[in-house]
């Protein structure tokens, strides 16, 4: 494995070490694409890496481009990146990519929460709103009438 600090990661003018560090490994699997079948666990469990190596590349290009993601498939990415873990047989790996989609489903939970409260937050305030307007027209209705 190169060195991520080597002129041709320089060269390409990555950011960040990670895209390199990435797009390496990438470079290697297929390099040795027959090896890395021969190796992996999954063998017979009906996991295919191909389906694992194109959600590292989908990673990677989200990543790269910040393109914007839904968390049903920031989950399934996550679970790929997970069962590749364990394919490859990286524990250290698989217990950093847990930890990360642990944190990852905690805030997306928060966020969904705090959403939940200012809809509801908007909803009452509309209802409030409405019924103003609607005292506001009595009101005015009421002095017409005076007048």
């Amino acid at each position: 494995m190169p060195a991520l600090t080597s002129p041709k990661r320089l060269e390409t003018q990555w950011s960040c070490p990670e895209a390199g560090e990435l797009n390496a490994w990438a470079f290697y699997f297929r390099k040795r694409w027959e090896i890395l079948q021969q190796l992996s666990r999954c063998q017979g469990s009906g996991l295919i890496l191909t389906s694992f190596l194109y959600s590292a590349k989908q990673i990677w290009h989200i990543a790269v481009h910040r393109q914007p993601i839904t968390t049903d498939h920031l989950s399934m990415l996550m679970s790929h990146a997970i069962n590749f873990c364990i394919c490859l047989d990286v524990p250290k790996a698989l217990d950093m990519i847990r930890k990360i989609r642990d944190s990852a489903e905690t805030q997306i939970q928060k966020l969904a929460d705090c959403k939940k409260n200012i809809e509801q937050g908007l909803s009452t305030v509309s209802h409030e709103t409405s019924m103003t307007r609607i005292e506001l027209w009595a009101h005015e209705q009421q002095e017409m009438q005076e007048v």
